[in-house]
């Protein structure tokens, strides 16, 4: 495909894909790879129809796995690749990152709702339940809150119930705080992130704070007047 045509979100993606493909015919690979396998037992990589049932059975918390793991973190730095890229890459036969849905990049941009109000209030969980409608991560006093809308209890490895998280409830204009105020999503970009795909993560962003607002119950104009830009600007 020619350059022009190409969508900065496929040239990220390939970006990424390169530093990957470089990293396998690296001597750094294969002594990674070779660690890996000992960890395991094994003398060959894993298919990947396999994978799940052989690390159910690796002690993960292990100091010999605990240090693989985080080797593997150091190699994805520096090589801008998330540490499951590089770990799966040495341990699974024919590992394609690009054809699962995994981070392949070790610094993804983010979009955080960022709220600096008083989190023991019915707002604040009225935010809880509709940023997780939207598909935000809540950043706040109490701590980080990504977005899902049910909570379970588990009996050893099993589900056995079921809860909602964020209980919607009926507040009152003046528990609302002014909409300037009440909260505003936060974009954070690796670098050399295309600046075509970083206006389209600012249109993401801007969309989902706006029905956010409109869930919450402020009224919220869409679209502003477009203002022609000049010299004395």
């Amino acid at each position: 495909m020619a350059e022009g045509r190409r969508t900065a979100e496929r040239r990220w993606l390939e970006h990424h894909i390169d530093a990957y493909d470089k990293f396998l015919g690296t001597s750094e690979y294969a002594q990674l790879k070779r660690r890996g396998l000992e960890l395991l037992g094994r003398s060959t990589q894993v298919k990947v129809g396999q994978w799940l049932s052989i690390i159910r059975g690796v002690d993960v918390l292990s100091a010999e796995w605990q240090s693989f793991d985080e080797e593997c973190r150091d190699v994805g730095k520096r090589l801008g690749l998330d540490r499951d890229t590089v770990q799966l890459g040495c341990l699974i036969d024919r590992y394609r990152p690009e054809r699962f849905d995994f981070p392949l990049e070790a610094s993804p941009p983010t979009m955080t709702l960022v709220f600096d109000g008083d989190t023991k209030t019915p707002f604040f969980i009225n935010v809880l339940r509709h940023a997780a409608d939207v598909g935000l991560t809540v950043s706040s006093k109490a701590g980080r809150f990504p977005p899902a809308h049910r909570g379970f209890v588990a009996q050893g490895s099993d589900v056995i119930g079921r809860y909602p998280l964020w209980e919607e409830t009926e507040i009152t204009s003046d528990q609302r705080p002014p909409l300037a105020t009440a909260f505003k999503v936060r974009l954070e970009f690796p670098p050399v992130f295309p600046p075509e795909l970083a206006v389209e993560w600012t249109r993401s962003a801007v969309n989902a704070q706006n029905e956010l607002a409109r869930r919450l119950g402020y009224p919220v104009r869409l679209r502003l007047r477009r203002r022609r830009v000049s010299q004395k600007d």
